[in-house]
């Protein structure tokens, strides 16, 4: 019925987050502007399917880019200590999707940043090179991109430096984007040898 993507934005141990909802439908894959929707987000404890600790309603409209901004105000009861969190989402009564999340997704690199990256910086192709292994990622203007150069997808950038991406498949990933330099950026904040370097 219906796909979106997300981005977030919260503090070191978040009591609210700004949550970006974009949602597509999964047919054509166009944006769903200007289009009513029911959504509740339910945070979980150790998996995408585990016990919800947390949970809040909200009925919204979206915009011209099928998008629409959420504050999930979180209560002060809930244990962050517990280990893993999963951000669980229905639209219109169905589940589309249950991304973890973490309070400080790069904190022992955190020395070694230079800010968050921007539509315009990100935009290009960027290398991995690690045991052998070749990884390449290319964002392209137009909000779509190539996964190793045959895997097609859609992205949007958070402002806090965290990127969306929905393959054609309809699986969507979130990835935490941080600059080290003009040319170097961290993808994914839970891995530290994620280092990737624009190709010139």
């Amino acid at each position: 019925m219906l796909t979106l993507l997300t981005t977030m934005l919260y503090a070191q141990v978040p009591n609210e987050m700004n949550y970006s909802v974009m949602l597509l439908n999964p047919t054509t894959g166009k944006v769903m502007a200007n289009e009513t929707a029911k959504i509740r987000i339910e945070l979980r404890t150790g998996s995408t399917d585990g016990e919800a600790v947390w949970g809040q309603d909200f009925e919204v409209t979206t915009d011209k880019s099928g998008c629409v901004q959420l504050t999930l105000k979180f209560t002060d009861d809930i244990d962050w200590s517990l280990g893993n969190f999963f951000l669980a989402m229905k639209v219109n009564d169905k589940e589309v999707g249950a991304p973890q999340i973490l309070s400080v997704p790069y904190a022992f690199q955190a020395d070694r940043l230079s800010g968050v990256i921007t539509n315009k910086e990100l935009i290009g192709t960027w290398i991995c090179s690690r045991n052998d292994t070749t990884w390449k990622i290319t964002f392209y203007k137009d909000g779509t991109g190539l996964d190793n150069e045959s895997n097609p997808f859609k992205w949007i950038l958070d402002p806090s430096g965290q990127v969306a991406i929905l393959q054609e498949n309809g699986r969507g990933e979130m990835l935490f984007v941080f600059r080290i330099s003009n040319k170097q950026v961290i993808f994914d904040g839970f891995v530290k040898e994620n280092i990737y370097t624009k190709s010139e």
